[in-house]
């Protein structure tokens, strides 16, 4: 091995596992804010499903009722599931209620993630009845406004429903913490994004 190599190699098997150390350390502080708030309570999770088999919306004849007819998750969307809840669980937040829109896709990953669910209509897909989003916004900011004192919701759900109810955009699998804000009634006050990748 020629010297210049040899001084390359010393230098990052010195060096790596101080790296390795920073990286994490600044995964945790980046999530430090989410945590604090999230263990105060007075949240809405806003989690958008994990990945799924390709497409956009659901296809054409999709029943709710029959998970074979829809877009569903695919192999990753389902182990992400499994990251998030084991994230959850590591954390220690206190979940009180897991909302989901009735979309298989929403159903599944609440139940992979934190083992059960509860459908909520207000955040039902409108991605393909667009004209249902202002009143199932309304409905989310009405039950958010008289949520009970210290509660965590998580929200299992859509793009499209989290856009409107947040003004922010997300990616399959994002999650966002946040409040009811009497000052800002017409939305949710999104005060952290949970870096689990």
């Amino acid at each position: 091995m020629k010297r210049r190599d040899f001084v390359k190699t010393l230098a990052t098997s010195f060096m790596a596992p101080g790296l390795l150390l920073s990286q994490h350390t600044l995964a945790a502080d980046k999530n430090a804010e989410f945590w604090r708030l999230a263990a105060e309570g007075n949240n809405l999770i806003w989690w958008r499903h994990p990945r799924t088999y390709p497409g956009i919306g659901d296809p054409e004849g999709f029943r709710l009722d029959n998970c074979m007819t829809q877009r569903r998750l695919n192999a990753q969307g389902r182990a992400e599931a499994r990251q998030i809840g084991a994230v959850f669980q590591t954390s220690g937040v206190k979940l009180d209620r897991i909302l989901s829109s009735a979309w298989c896709r929403c159903t599944e990953a609440a139940d992979i993630a934190f083992g059960r669910h509860e459908v909520w209509e207000p955040i039902n897909s409108v991605f393909a009845n667009r004209d249902r989003g202002p009143a199932q916004t309304r409905a989310v900011l009405t039950a958010a406004a008289q949520q009970p004192a210290g509660e965590n919701w998580i929200l299992s759900t859509h793009r499209s429903n989290i856009l409107l109810a947040t003004g922010q955009n997300t990616s399959m699998g994002d999650v966002l913490l946040t409040r009811y804000d009497p000052k800002q009634p017409d939305q949710l006050r999104v005060l952290a994004r949970l870096d689990w990748r």
